[in-house]
C-alpha cells in the first residue's frame, strides 16, 4: 500500500479530492492529511472520500500550523471534526510525543475509537518507552516510522510504514537547473522487509514553509520510473531567472523543456491525468498559477505509483 503523506494545503487537497473524484486512485492508495488549519477545502476533501466510500487518515495533532488551536477556539469547528472523524473511511492518526499517556486516552474517550484504530506516526526515539506504556500488547492500525534502524527493527510485521523523505529540498529552485536523480525504490522492497506500506511527501518534502516571495525561478519536478523500476525525480527549470518578474513566462519555458522531455520518452506510465494536464497547459500556451502547477505534479506522482504498484486495480 502507498500512503502519501500531504500537509493540508489548498492544493494538496484538491490534488487528492481530484484524483479520488476521478476515480483514479485505486483502494490501494490511503492518502494521509496533516492538516496545517481549519479550513473550507479540508472539511469538503474529507466529506468527498466519505462519500465516495475511499480511505483517509488525518492527522488530529499536526506539528506544524494551527489545527489544533482552531479546533480548541470554536467549539463548532471541533463538533464538525468529531462528526466526521466517526466515519469508517476516516482513520485518526496521531504524532507519539511527550504528552501521550495523557493525550490518547482523552483521544479515544472523545472520538469513540480505540486505540487499535488508531494511526501511530513515530518520530523520535525517546517516545518509544511512551507507546510501550501505552499500548502494552496492543497493535495500532498504522505505525508510520522513519528509516531509523531502531524503528525498522522494533516495528517489522507490526503493521508498520515507513515515512520516508527522499525528496532532495534545494535552496533555490535556480539550483535544481538540469538535474535528474534518484528520488525512491522504497516501492520495490518495503512488502520482502515486512512493512504494510510505504509513505512519502511526494514532490513537496516534509519542510514545511507558510509561503513567501516570488520565486526567481520556476521549477517543475516530475517523478518517473526507469529501466530497474526504480523511481527517479527529473526537474525542469525556467531559464530567465535574473528577477521575480513575469512568472506565467518563466513558467512556460519550464513547461517547454517539460514537453521536449516528454516528446523522446515512450513511457505509457506517464500519461497520467496530472501530467498530461500541464502538457497541455504548454500546448495550448494556457496560463496556470504555480500552486496549480504543484497540484497537477502531486496528482502525477500519486497516480503514477498506483499504475506500477497495482495495475490490475487501475
Amino acid at each position: 500500500m502507498y500512503f502519501p503523506f500531504l500537509r493540508g494545503k489548498q492544493n494538496e487537497l484538491i490534488a487528492i479530492r481530484d484524483l479520488n473524484q476521478q476515480g483514479i486512485m485505486s483502494e490501494q492508495i490511503v492518502p494521509v492529511i496533516e492538516p496545517i488549519k481549519y479550513s473550507s477545502t479540508l472539511i469538503t476533501t474529507i466529506e468527498a472520500f466519505i462519500e465516495s466510500k475511499k480511505s483517509l487518515i488525518v492527522v488530529i495533532n499536526p506539528v506544524v500550523g494551527t489545527f489544533r488551536n482552531d479546533l480548541e477556539e470554536n467549539e463548532g469547528y471541533f463538533s464538525q471534526i468529531i462528526e466526521l472523524f466517526n466515519s469508517p473511511f476516516i482513520t485518526i492518526a496521531y504524532y507519539m510525543n511527550g504528552n501521550s499517556e495523557e493525550e490518547l486516552p482523552a483521544i479515544v474517550q472523545e472520538f469513540n475509537v480505540s486505540l487499535e484504530e488508531i494511526a501511530i506516526i513515530h518520530h523520535d526515539i525517546s517516545h518509544l518507552d511512551i507507546y510501550e506504556t501505552v499500548f502494552n500488547d496492543l497493535k495500532p492500525k498504522y505505525n508510520f516510522i522513519p528509516s531509523a534502524t531502531e524503528f525498522r527493527v522494533r516495528f517489522t510485521n507490526l503493521n508498520a510504514v515507513l515515512l520516508t523523505n527522499p525528496f532532495v529540498k534545494r535552496d533555490r529552485n535556480a539550483d535544481y537547473y538540469d538535474i535528474d536523480e534518484p528520488f525512491s525504490s522504497e516501492h520495490r522492497y518495503y512488502l520482502q522487509q515486512g512493512f504494510l506500506g510505504f509513505s512519502d511527501y511526494s514532490i513537496v518534502g516534509s519542510e514545511f514553509l507558510e509561503g513567501g516571495f516570488g520565486a526567481m525561478a520556476v521549477a517543475l519536478h516530475i517523478v518517473y520510473v526507469d529501466s530497474q523500476n526504480n523511481l527517479r525525480v527529473r526537474h525542469f527549470v525556467s531559464d530567465s531567472n535574473e528577477d521575480r518578474t513575469d512568472p506565467a513566462g518563466k513558467l512556460s519555458e519550464a513547461l517547454v523543456k517539460l514537453a521536449q522531455w516528454y516528446s523522446t520518452t515512450e513511457d505509457d506510465q506517464l500519461n497520467t491525468v496530472g501530467l498530461l494536464t500541464l502538457l497541455k497547459h504548454n500546448e495550448a500556451g494556457t496560463s496556470t498559477s504555480l500552486g496549480v502547477v504543484k497540484r497537477l505534479s502531486i496528482m502525477h506522482h500519486i497516480e503514477l505509483l498506483d499504475n506500477i504498484l497495482f495495475p490490475v486495480t487501475n
